[in-house]
C-alpha cells in the first residue's frame, strides 16, 4: 500500500499524505507487498514533483524511521518552489518531526503530539567499531538539531537538553510545540495568521506615514515659477479632508496587497487611523504610534 494519498486538483493546493514508517526504497517494496501503509523517498519524489510548485500541504501521521530517508524528504520540501503548509493531525514523532520542520508553516491538531529524541541504532563489533558508531550517532543527532535549530531558533543546547530528556526525548501536545517554536500554530486556529498578516502590513504603513510626514523634504529649487506647497502641509491638508469610501477600500487594499474587493469592513475599521495625521511634535508622534500599534494588535486578535 503506498505511503500517501495524493490529491492535485488543477485550481487547489495539492495534498499528500504521509503515514506509516519511514522507509528506503528496498523496504517500502516490500511494506507495499505485505498491504502495510509507509514512507519512502523515491515514491514521495514523484508525487511532489507532480505539483509542479503548485501551494501544497502535507499531512504527516507517522511514528518516524530512517533518519536518512526522512533527510532526502525533508530537503525536497526546502527545495521545492511553492508554499508548503505541513499538518500533524495524530502525530509525528522521531523522523517524521524532522520532516515537518520543512514546512513554511506547521500546525497540529489540539489532539495530536510531536516526540523528539536522539538517534539510536543496533551494532554488533569490537570496540573500535563501537567508537565508530557512536561517533556517527553523535553526527546524525547534530544534523536532526540543524533542522530543528532552522525551525525553532532555540539554542542547540536548549534542543539536546529536550532530546535529551529522561534518555528518552520529549513528548508535546500542540500547545508545548507552539511554545518551543516547532510549530506556527493549532488546527482550527488558522485565523490567527491572517491577523498576523493584517497587523504586520498595518505597522509597515503606520511607520510609513509616520516617517513621511515627520521628516521635511528638500526645499524647493528657486528656478521654480510656482513653487509647490511642502509637503508636509501638503499631506497634513490631505489627511484633514474625508476620505471617499472608494478612497478607503483603495487605500486599505495598497496596505494589506489584496484586491479592493476582497477589503471587508473590519480591515477597514483597523486602517482608517493610518490615514489621520494629527500635526502633533515628534515625540508626541512616537506615543501615538506606540498605542496605534496595540490598538492594532487587540483589534487583530479580537
Amino acid at each position: 500500500m503506498p505511503f500517501y494519498n495524493f490529491v492535485n486538483k488543477a485550481d487547489e493546493p495539492a495534498e499528500l499524505f504521509i503515514t506509516g514508517d519511514i522507509v528506503d526504497d528496498d523496504t517500502a517494496a516490500w511494506y507495499s507487498g505485505n498491504d502495510v501503509e509507509c514512507a519512502s523517498h523515491k515514491a514521495f519524489k514523484a508525487s511532489l514533483d507532480k505539483c509542479k510548485g503548485k501551494d501544497i500541504t502535507v499531512y504527516i501521521n507517522s511514528y518516524g524511521g530512517d533518519t536518512a530517508i526522512a533527510s532526502e524528504i525533508y530537503t525536497d520540501l526546502l527545495e521545492y518552489k511553492g508554499n508548503i503548509t505541513v499538518k500533524i493531525p495524530s502525530i509525528a514523532a522521531s523522523a517524521a518531526s524532522i520532516i515537518a520542520m520543512a514546512g513554511d508553516k506547521v500546525l497540529m491538531s489540539p489532539t495530536a503530539m510531536m516526540m523528539i529524541h536522539n538517534p539510536w541504532t543496533v551494532a554488533i563489533g569490537d570496540k573500535h567499531e563501537l567508537k565508530a558508531t557512536i561517533h556517527v550517532l553523535e553526527t546524525v543527532g547534530e544534523t536532526i538539531i540543524n533542522a530543528y535549530e532552522r525551525k525553532t531558533h532555540l539554542s542547540r543546547e536548549e534542543i539536546q537538553k529536550l532530546m535529551d530528556k529522561d534518555n528518552q526525548g520529549s513528548w508535546f501536545d500542540c500547545n508545548e510545540a507552539k511554545q518551543y517554536g516547532f510549530i506556527d500554530g493549532i488546527i482550527g486556529e488558522e485565523t490567527d495568521f491572517a491577523n498576523e498578516a493584517i497587523l504586520n502590513a498595518i505597522k509597515g504603513e503606520q511607520m510609513r506615514i509616520y516617517n513621511k510626514v515627520a521628516f521635511k523634504p528638500p526645499k524647493a529649487q528657486e528656478q521654480r515659477i510656482e513653487e509647490p506647497k511642502p509637503e508636509v502641509e501638503q499631506i497634513a491638508e490631505e489627511a484633514e479632508e474625508e476620505p471617499t469610501e472608494d478612497e478607503i477600500r483603495a487605500r486599505v487594499a495598497r496596505i494589506l496587497n489584496i484586491p479592493p474587493e476582497q477589503v471587508n469592513q473590519a480591515m477597514i475599521d483597523c486602517c482608517c487611523p493610518l490615514f489621520v495625521d494629527r500635526g502633533e511634535e515628534k515625540a508626541q508622534k512616537e506615543l501615538e504610534v506606540q498605542a496605534e500599534i496595540e490598538k492594532f494588535k487587540f483589534l487583530s486578535l479580537a
